[in-house]
């Protein structure tokens, strides 16, 4: 019997450590409101996850799918102090996670509407260290805070920097613009690597032959490519402010998400409210206080 408990307990020593390895954390839940669903795999080398309903202080494992639900938000804090605020209906997923300082960190927004700071601060002719991708852009963060939102049904990215600078890549053209504060950029979705091949009706001459015929040659198609629309840089236009007012109400009294820079395009924190169709969910939080 004893050498039966000393063999598992043999086992279990062997097991615990990769175990461990498999659940690395990267970083956990500060704040909750809502519903957010962690969707974590199942094990080492598999594709299934199963759904935890995080609570408070929840620990995120490197691989999780972090989804939250209607008038749903959640704050949360990375190992490296990168800092993340979820709105509703949103969907984002740790694809990579720095272990070490010259390593870099990989997100990946699906769907929905996330603000982001990132404290570490990278020169422009160095290699970002924090990415956000989306299914039309990458954004190659360089110490900054700033706001991403990706539309599925329009198929288009839109990213506003609040502080700080954001390098964004149009995935398939591999057009790049610099974000500076105060500035936006909308990204759509292109779905091939190099620019579409378009058929131009190349004009021949017409000529007479000795016999007075008129010889109409055959039109060629000359292959041309087709114009790509360039990404432009702009002011953060109102709908975004209010996207970007909406997103932060989680993050409204924190200092790293309330800078002179940020208040100057978003207004006073106080103002920073739910979008309308989100209020009647909220007001099941107040007390009766007659």
């Amino acid at each position: 019997m004893m050498r039966q408990l000393i063999t598992v307990a043999s086992l279990l020593l062997f097991v615990l450590p990769a175990e461990k390895a498999f659940s690395a954390e990267c970083g956990k839940v500060i704040s909750l409101k809502g519903q957010l669903d962690l969707l974590r795999l199942k094990s080492a080398g598999s594709n299934i996850r199963y759904a935890i309903k995080a609570k408070q202080k929840e620990k995120l494992d490197c691989s999780d799918v972090l989804v939250t639900g209607r008038a749903s938000r959640a704050k949360v804090r990375f190992i490296n102090k990168a800092i993340l605020t979820l709105g509703p209906h949103s969907r984002i997923s740790i694809l990579e996670y720095a272990k070490k300082n010259n390593d870099q960190s990989l997100l990946s927004l699906t769907y929905g509407r996330v603000r982001t700071f990132v404290e570490s601060q990278v020169k422009k002719e160095e290699k970002p260290k924090f990415l956000i991708k989306t299914p039309s852009a990458v954004m190659g963060v360089r110490g900054t805070d700033f706001y991403v939102s990706y539309n599925p049904n329009r198929h288009i990215t839109e990213q506003a920097t609040l502080k700080g600078s954001v390098e964004v890549e149009q995935q398939g053209t591999g057009q790049k613009v610099l974000v500076e504060k105060g500035q936006q950029v909308k990204v759509e979705n292109v779905q091939v690597a190099r620019p579409k091949i378009v058929k131009k009706e190349k004009m021949q001459e017409v000529t007479v032959d000795e016999n007075g015929q008129i010889q109409v040659p055959e039109q060629v198609a000359e292959e041309v490519p087709e114009q790509i629309k360039p990404l432009i840089v702009e002011p953060i236009e109102k709908k975004v402010v209010n996207n970007i007012k909406s997103t932060s109400v989680m993050v409204a009294q924190d200092q790293e998400f309330t800078s002179k820079e940020a208040v100057e395009v978003l207004g006073q924190p106080e103002n920073w409210v739910p979008s309308a169709d989100e209020i009647p969910l909220d007001l099941k939080d107040i007390k009766e206080v007659f």
